[in-house]
């Protein structure tokens, strides 16, 4: 199976992008790490992803992003979402 953004925003974690610059960005890349909820290996990074959110970031705006449904990585019960870390983006210049 796979997780969806969606999923993520339901975890015990909520992410946020920011922009602070004053232009606008495009196709976000992300990388999303998973970790184990097992009793035994709880903490654990048990796996990653890297994926591009297809979505436009204003200027000098923070939110979620993680409400489209776009679909990265692999999902179980025993896994839980625990970082998203944003690797690049495309600037819009005009």
């Amino acid at each position: 199976p796979t997780s969806t953004f969606d999923e993520l925003i339901r975890s015990p974690f909520k992410y946020y992008i920011e922009n602070t610059s004053d232009i606008p960005y495009r196709d976000i890349k992300v990388r999303v790490r998973y970790y184990s909820t097992a009793p035994s290996t709880y903490g654990i990074q048990v796996g990653q992803e890297i994926g591009v959110l297809p979505v436009t970031i204003p200027p000098h705006s923070r939110d979620t992003y993680l409400k489209s449904g776009t679909v990265l990585g692999s999902g179980s019960s025993l896994f839980y979402a625990g970082d998203l870390q944003v690797l690049g983006a495309v600037p819009i210049l005009e």
